[in-house]
C-alpha cells in the first residue's frame, strides 16, 4: 500500500474524470485514453487542430482518427462542423456526456445566462446511456 503526498502548482494542471482510467479502461484503447486526457485538459475557447494534436501528443493521424472514433462511440466528445474547416468539439465525462455538454453550451450561448441549475435541468431530462 502506498500513501500519496503531492503538490501540483495551480497553473499546468488539470481535473481529468478518473473513471475514464478505471471504470471504463476496458472500453477505451490507452492512446484513446491519453488523448481524452489531453483534450480535457484545454481551456474553455482554445483553438485546436488536428495537426496540433498530433504533434502534441506524437502519434499518427490514422491513430489520431482511431481515438476520436473511441471516445465518439463512448459520448465523450462530439465534434460538429461549423464552416469550412471549422469545428466546435464537445468534451463530456462519465457523468456528463458530450451530447449534453453540447446542448448546455447551445442553450448558453442562445440565452446568455445559463445556470449550473439549468444544466442539471438538461441532464435530468435527457436519458444519457452510462456504459459503467
Amino acid at each position: 500500500m502506498a500513501t500519496i503526498y503531492k503538490y501540483l502548482p495551480k497553473e499546468g494542471y488539470t481535473k481529468v474524470d478518473n473513471k475514464i482510467f478505471t471504470i471504463e479502461r476496458k472500453l477505451l484503447s490507452d492512446g484513446a485514453k491519453v488523448m481524452y486526457g489531453f483534450l480535457a485538459s484545454m481551456q474553455i475557447g482554445s483553438k485546436i487542430t488536428d495537426n496540433y494534436i498530433v504533434k502534441s501528443l506524437d502519434i499518427g493521424l490514422s491513430a489520431l482518427k482511431k481515438y476520436k472514433r473511441e471516445l465518439k462511440a463512448l459520448d465523450l466528445i462530439v465534434v460538429d462542423r461549423v464552416g469550412l474547416n471549422q469545428y466546435e468539439m464537445y468534451i463530456g465525462s462519465t457523468v456528463l456526456r458530450a451530447s449534453i455538454v453540447k446542448q448546455y453550451w447551445e442553450v448558453k450561448n442562445d440565452s446568455k445566462q445559463t445556470s449550473l441549475e439549468d444544466l442539471e435541468k438538461l441532464r435530468n431530462n435527457t436519458s444519457i446511456e452510462i456504459l459503467i
